[in-house]
């Protein structure tokens, strides 16, 4: 067994091993890597990979987040005579800052000018939902915003990019 010095500082752990055994360790290290396949390799590394902190990006529509959005009209038809499409879609768009009223506006004018943030995902949670008499399941990320005030919330994964 290798000599140590363990020193634990509030912030972060150090340890003091000899050459020899920091060698040793290396030595085992390079030698079940060589004899490992690629394959397995691949394998462990994407299941222990580090699952958050990953990047996102989260809508804005007049510089407020929006955090749900439901459609609310839904007509695309052709016109039988001059083979025309026609669209009238409208959509309600849910803010983050509760105190905001929801917004309907006409689907085209939304998908043409809205924004969006950067932000980070910190936390996954499985949530279920009945629909339809059908449970579904649904993910909801907590996210950190990457502005100069950071906020935290927490939105369904079907409203993040």
């Amino acid at each position: 067994m290798p000599d140590k010095i363990v020193e634990k500082t509030e912030e972060q752990e150090n340890i003091t091993i000899s050459k020899t055994a920091l060698d040793k360790i290396l030595l085992k290290i390079e030698r079940l890597e060589s004899a490992a396949s690629k394959e397995a390799l691949g394998n462990f590394d994407k299941k222990n990979q580090k699952k958050f902190g990953k990047n996102a990006r989260v809508n804005l529509w007049d510089d407020k987040i929006i955090v749900g959005w439901r459609l609310t009209k839904d007509i695309v038809e052709k016109a039988p005579l001059t083979g025309v499409w026609r669209e009238d879609q409208r959509i309600r768009l849910c803010f983050l800052d509760e105190k905001e009223e929801s917004e309907e506006i006409e689907y085209v004018t939304f998908s043409r000018r809205y924004h969006s943030l950067p932000v980070s995902i910190k936390k996954e949670i499985k949530s279920f939902e009945k629909v339809n008499g059908e449970e579904v399941e649904r993910m909801i990320f907590t996210v950190e915003t990457k502005e100069n005030t950071p906020r935290t919330f927490d939105i369904d994964s079907r409203f993040i990019n």
